[in-house]
């Protein structure tokens, strides 16, 4: 917030000094030694801010390797703790693609579709129906 607070006064000060100029040469004279020591703030600002955020991200990345860490710990005591009484499931097994060939029901063909209710076969409107 101190940057802002000190542009915005610079800027207010830069304004005092253009309306006190007589002429123009002074008034680029003004503008230049400005816009200069403006450019110069905002890089100096940018790198402080940069530093900043390269700080912040070391740390976090540190944070987060402790934390994968003590979880790897954590899964590897409960595994040990529960003996692996239970043999672990067999993965599944992926399901068929789907072929190019297969023919469509006429409903889905159609874009009409069905559903098996309580009271029988309930048949749902399509995009035609509308």
């Amino acid at each position: 917030m101190n940057f802002v607070t000190h542009r915005l006064h610079e800027d207010f000060e830069c304004v005092k000094s253009l309306s006190q100029c007589t002429a123009p040469e002074q008034t680029m004279a003004t503008l230049q030694e400005f816009y200069s020591k403006m450019a110069n703030e905002y890089q100096d600002h940018f790198e402080k801010q940069a530093a900043l955020l390269r700080e912040s991200l070391t740390e976090n990345a540190a944070l987060v390797e402790e934390l994968n860490e003590t979880a790897m710990e954590s899964a590897a005591e409960l595994g040990k703790s529960r003996g692996r009484k239970t043999p672990r499931k067999p993965p599944k097994e992926p399901s068929p693609p789907r072929s190019a060939n297969r023919q469509r029901s006429p409903e889905r063909a159609s874009g009409l579709s069905s559903a098996d209710g309580p009271g029988g076969t309930i048949r749902l409107a399509g995009p035609e129906d509308c």
